[in-house]
């Protein structure tokens, strides 16, 4: 997605400090660039100086680096060895590697294996197709299911409460012109996705997608 994360909501019992520092991280993964001080600032409702010991104290442990000769941020090592340890502790990975192969055969593009996770959409795995140029989904990135077409799907096979409950928690964003913001034009969309769903077959005609158990998806791109 474009740019960095937006604030998220404070639910609940949630520690708010945690949740700020989260806030960073998440921030700085989807800019996909270094950030200064200041970015990370205005992005995460810290003042300058509470951002800059908040970049300290996770730059003393490893989740972010400064880079150098520059002011400014990215992730550190530390946090892509957690990812890659979640990533390796995902049996579905490997149990569907040789259907996102068959897949791409199949379809002759690459497949990836999403999951629906909190409300948002992960890779977990792909099988790389032959073409030049493809549409990409970024290996460990998280991104919000409602303004992906892989998350649309994933989201029309869940229960009418567990929908209900995504709905009413989930903060949609306008990421481009074209993100659905309204709640209601949502559900019609997400409603119109499952009706186009063969069940019987698990596929979805538009992208070739294969829904297993509803948590999971593999997806030709094309």
């Amino acid at each position: 997605m474009p740019g960095g994360r937006p604030k998220t909501r404070t639910e609940p019992g949630v520690v708010k400090s945690v949740s700020k520092v989260l806030d960073i991280l998440e921030h700085l993964g989807g800019a996909q660039r270094a950030l200064s001080v200041s970015d990370i600032a205005r992005a995460t409702g810290f003042n300058v100086s509470t951002a800059f010991r908040q970049l300290q104290t996770l730059a003393a442990r490893g989740y972010v680096e400064q880079e150098l000769g520059h002011l400014t941020y990215v992730l550190g090592p530390r946090f892509y060895q957690i990812a890659s340890g979640y990533l390796k502790g995902k049996d579905l990975a490997s149990l569907a590697r040789p259907h996102l192969e068959a897949l791409r055969d199949a379809v002759g593009e690459t497949a990836y294996l999403v999951i629906l996770s909190q409300g948002e959409i992960v890779q977990l795995g792909k099988a790389d197709g032959q073409q030049v140029v493809s549409a990409s989904i970024r290996s460990s990135q998280r991104e919000p299911a409602y303004c992906t077409a892989t998350g649309k799907v994933l989201l029309s096979g869940l229960a009418p409460d567990a929908l209900d409950r995504y709905l009413e928690s989930v903060s949609l964003q306008p990421y481009t012109p074209q993100t659905i913001t309204s709640r209601t034009r949502l559900k019609r969309e997400l409603a119109t996705v499952r009706k186009d769903m063969n069940l019987s077959r698990g596929l979805v005609a538009a992208r070739f997608t294969l829904v297993f158990l509803v948590s999971g998806a593999l997806t030709a791109e094309t």
